[in-house]
C-alpha cells in the first residue's frame, strides 16, 4: 500500500531562517542553471524544522527565492542539528573552514580563540591549527570539537615567519612553518640563537620534510 507523505508549498520566503552554525548559504550558479534547465524543486523539497529553520537545501532556497519560484518543503521534527550535519557531510564532506564556522557559532572557546588569531594575522586554517595546537590536533579531532590549545607562542612564530627573508613558496609552506615553530619552542630561552636564525635563514633552500628544515636551522645557528 502506498503511503502519502505531507509536504508543503509557499511563496512566503520570509518565514524561512538559517542556522548560524550551518555552512554559509549563497548564490550557487550550478544549482541555478539546473533549475533553469529542468525545475525539479517540487521533487526535491527542502527540509525545515517546525519553526522553519532550514536543515537541508539552503542553496536551493536561495536560488528559488532569487528566481521567484515557490518553495517546496517538508518538516522534520527530530534532532535538527544532528540531521543537518549528517545530510551535509553525506552529500559533501565539510571542509575545515566549515567545521570552524560551526564551532565558532557554537561559541566553543578554543575555536573562537583560534579564529581571532587567524583573522588578526591572516593565517590559513591548516597552519592555524598547527600553530594553535602545536601538533596536538589532527583532522578527526578538529571535526569532533577537540581542538587543543597550546598557542602560547602562536603570535611569536607568526611574526618571525612574516619578518624573515625567504622565498614566497617557502614562507607559509607547512613543513617550514612546522620547523620554525618547533625551533622557537625548543630555543625560547635562547633569544640569541633565534636571532641568529632570523639573520641566516635567507640561505635556506626549499625542502619537502620538516626534518630537513630542522637540521638546516640547527646547522645555521651553531
Amino acid at each position: 500500500m502506498e503511503e502519502r507523505l505531507n509536504y508543503f508549498k509557499t511563496d512566503d520566503y520570509s518565514r524561512f531562517k538559517f542556522f548560524k552554525f550551518n555552512r554559509t548559504a549563497g548564490s550557487n550558479t550550478s544549482i541555478g542553471r539546473s533549475i533553469d534547465m529542468v525545475d525539479m524543486t517540487e521533487c526535491c523539497p527542502i527540509i525545515v524544522t517546525p519553526d522553519y529553520y532550514i536543515i537541508d537545501g539552503q542553496n536551493r532556497f536561495v536560488e528559488c527565492k532569487k528566481k521567484g519560484k515557490p518553495i517546496y518543503y517538508v518538516v522534520y521534527k527530530g534532532d535538527a542539528e544532528a540531521a543537518m550535519i549528517a545530510l551535509n557531510t553525506a552529500t559533501r564532506v565539510w571542509r575545515q573552514e566549515e567545521w570552524l564556522h560551526y564551532y565558532v557559532a557554537k561559541a566553543a572557546p578554543n575555536y573562537v580563540a583560534m579564529k581571532m588569531l587567524m583573522d588578526k594575522h591572516n593565517v590559513a586554517i591548516s597552519n592555524a591549527i598547527l600553530l594553535f595546537s602545536r601538533h596536538g590536533t589532527n583532522a578527526t579531532d578538529f571535526k569532533k570539537g577537540k581542538l587543543r590549545d597550546d598557542s602560547r607562542l602562536f603570535e611569536v612564530v607568526v611574526e618571525f615567519i612574516k619578518k624573515v627573508i625567504v622565498p614566497k613558496d617557502v614562507r607559509w609552506q607547512r613543513p617550514f612553518v612546522s620547523a620554525v615553530m618547533d625551533f622557537i619552542y625548543e630555543h625560547e630561552d635562547e633569544p640569541k640563537k633565534i636571532k641568529r636564525l632570523e639573520k641566516r635563514i635567507t640561505s635556506v633552500v626549499k625542502y619537502a620534510r620538516v626534518e630537513d628544515y630542522r637540521n638546516a636551522f640547527e646547522n645555521l645557528t651553531r
